[in-house]
């Protein structure tokens, strides 16, 4: 199953971000599982909203929801021309906690099973 939402380039359309992932994630789901799928759903919408979209408001990020029986997966495609690098897990594990940027991809790579970065458009995959 699959399940699309689109979204404002502005903080405050995260909110309602939040609460439609919450809604769309399975209940068979840890609670620790979808509290890690939410932070960094958030996190990576919102470097799309600020540095994808630079948020011009006309533009859209979109987050779509992959469910199946061994993984679900979360894409974020935002309009921006893309072009960063991901951080290895080895560099992630050292970058401070408190360092505003970065902190996203950080979470990401520490938090999801598998990650892939297409210009404009990042999936995570955590495993069921």
């Amino acid at each position: 199953m699959m399940y699309t939402i689109s979204i404002p380039s502005n903080i405050q359309a995260l909110e309602g971000l939040s609460s439609w992932l919450s809604n769309t994630l399975p209940n068979t789901v840890s609670k620790t599982m979808k509290n890690n799928m939410r932070l960094v759903t958030q996190e990576l919408a919102t470097n799309a909203i600020l540095h994808g979209n630079q948020e011009i408001e006309s533009k859209k990020v979109s987050v779509t929801v992959e469910i199946t029986a061994t993984f679900i997966g979360i894409f974020i495609t935002d309009e921006g021309i893309g072009g960063i690098a991901l951080p290895t897990k080895e560099e992630s594990m050292i970058m401070d906690n408190l360092d505003e940027n970065g902190r996203g991809l950080k979470l990401a790579v520490l938090l999801s099973d598998r990650i892939e970065l297409n210009k404009n458009e990042i999936r995570i995959y955590f495993k069921l």
